[in-house]
């Protein structure tokens, strides 16, 4: 989980209402990008602008779904930096409409992998390619802080060592 109260990245409606996500969960074998309870309120989703999932969300407990899920019909608006001059990057994605309350928005790697995003969980830092769509190849660095529901303001390697089981600190 990132978290994102710095506001790297944030959601624009098709209405153009913004979200800045709080808890940024990636989960590099989920499936599509998906909304939580939080983000689905606060960018004013209504029943009338979705429609039926057509695929099977796979469950964190490796099953597939028998609840029907939702999609958005017009697609959200994802920003990376958006105030940054030259590091702004941004693409459009439907969605997938969920009441989780673990996290406010899951982002797949699936919806990263355009622009060569990558995550280097020891240093805290992620990388991009902001001018993905024009073909230009410059990558740009991200500072993120990564937390854990045992250590919410942890550093990365407390969370990744509470994550592993481990105790003490890693060197």
């Amino acid at each position: 989980m990132v978290d994102n109260r710095s506001g790297l990245f944030w959601l624009v409606s098709s209405t153009q209402q913004v979200y800045v996500p709080t808890r940024v969960l990636l989960d590099f074998g989920a499936q599509p990008l998906m909304l939580g309870k939080a983000a689905c309120i606060s960018l004013g989703i209504r029943m009338s602008e979705l429609e039926p999932c057509p695929f099977h969300i796979k469950t964190s407990l490796g099953g597939a779904s028998d609840r029907s899920y939702f999609m958005t019909r017009e697609s959200i608006a994802v920003q990376l930096r958006h105030d940054h001059p030259h590091d702004s990057s941004q693409f459009g994605v439907r969605v997938v409409v969920t009441s989780a309350e673990s996290y406010d928005v899951l982002v797949d790697g699936v919806v990263l992998y355009p622009m060569g995003f990558r995550m280097d969980y020891w240093t805290e830092t992620a990388a991009y390619r902001p001018g993905w769509q024009s073909g230009d190849g410059r990558l740009s660095e991200l500072p993120v802080r990564f937390i854990s529901r045992d250590r919410p303001l942890g550093s990365s390697s407390a969370v990744l060592a509470s994550v592993a089981g481990f105790s003490g600190v890693l060197t």
